[in-house]
């Protein structure tokens, strides 16, 4: 049981590194194409908090989808994105809300998978 721990928090460890991994790459490699600064690092945090609830449930498909979701939901943000111009004459973008949401789909997905994996077990 206590080797089953370690090797969540193992599989943790990396999921994190991955993540960062996916955060540097859409924050700072693609900032041209979103112009975002503080909601790529939003999802980022809430991203490490669900990898963490994950590690300590041994939730792997939750983690996995977590990291799907941050790259997914930024592709298809970028993709699927319309521009606006809001009251004041600025440029909106919805670009944000389809990220943020297909990122928290994926994880409700992984989630859900997990769940149904263990009550299957069970």
């Amino acid at each position: 049981m206590e080797s089953n721990k370690k090797r969540n928090w193992i599989f943790g460890g990396f999921s994190l590194i991955i993540l960062l991994l996916e955060y540097f790459i859409c924050r700072y490699l693609f900032f041209d194409l979103h112009g975002m600064r503080e909601f790529p690092q939003l999802l980022l945090l809430v991203g490490v908090v669900f990898l963490l609830l994950a590690a300590a449930g041994g939730l792997k498909i939750f983690s996995i989808s977590v990291l799907a979701g941050y790259p997914l939901g930024f592709i298809c943000g970028m993709a699927l994105q319309s521009y606006g111009t809001d009251p004041g004459g600025g440029r909106t973008s919805n670009g944000w809300i389809i990220w943020g949401g297909i990122f928290l789909a994926c994880v409700v997905v992984g989630v859900l998978i997990d769940l149904a994996k263990r009550k299957v077990k069970k």
